[in-house]
């Protein structure tokens, strides 16, 4: 079955380097070829960027965003959204849900927030807020 990709809201200032995040209905349960298509640890990947003269460039600190299901593949997995900073070695944040329209939710406050150079303290409560 072919899936369509999720709509996502995504404000100016970001440049998505691949995207494979796909939606699911409200209830329905993936089957095991979503696992293997769809759900594996490298669902979408983007970057923060500012515009410059000739082109785009991605500052020291810009904010990183990664999409993931892990374990790859696995029905009992959940998805995963790892925060970073260029720059640093490791990422500062992680949002875990095995729900669409929460891990949506969850992706959609944190373009936001890094369109607006939100930081990390501010990104994490944020986050923490959705799931309470």
């Amino acid at each position: 079955m072919n899936r369509h990709l999720a709509p996502l809201r995504v404000p100016t200032g970001w440049v998505m380097l691949f995207n494979n995040f796909v939606e699911f209905k409200v209830g329905e349960q993936p089957t095991e070829c979503d696992y293997e298509l769809y759900l594996t640890q490298d669902i979408l990947s983007m970057r923060q960027i500012l515009p410059e003269a000739g082109g785009f460039s991605e500052e020291d600190g810009a904010l990183r965003i990664y999409l993931g299901w892990y374990p790859d593949g696995e029905p009992d997995g959940s998805y995963r959204i790892d925060l970073h900073r260029k720059g640093a070695d490791e990422r500062f944040n992680f949002f875990e849900h095995r729900n669409f329209t929460d891990i949506r939710k969850a992706l959609e406050l944190c373009l936001s927030l890094g369109a607006r150079y939100a930081g990390n303290d501010e990104i994490e409560r944020a986050l923490m807020n959705l799931n309470s």
